[in-house]
């Protein structure tokens, strides 16, 4: 996979170039099902006549993690993936 590793910076892999896209567009699939399964449990919850704040409470504090994450990350290091 990787063609020379004596030729320092000089990354000609394709994978590896665009791995960051990669990595970034798995964690994006992962937690979009996380969140269409939280709003079903939620749901399903409220169906049953449950306490939904306690269910609710994981995915949103998930959801703002997530997004200071990315926030510190872009402050840190450039804008990354996400270019607008």
């Amino acid at each position: 996979m990787i063609n020379s590793a004596s030729s320092g910076s000089g990354i000609s892999t394709g994978v590896l170039n665009s791995l960051p896209t990669i990595l970034f567009t798995a964690l994006t699939i992962v937690l979009f099902g996380y969140f269409c399964f939280s709003v079903f449990q939620g749901v399903a919850a409220y169906g049953r006549g449950e306490e939904v704040s306690n269910v609710i409470q994981q995915p949103i504090f998930t959801f703002i993690s997530v997004i200071l994450i990315v926030l510190f990350q872009n402050l840190l290091f450039g804008t990354g993936v996400c270019t607008t």
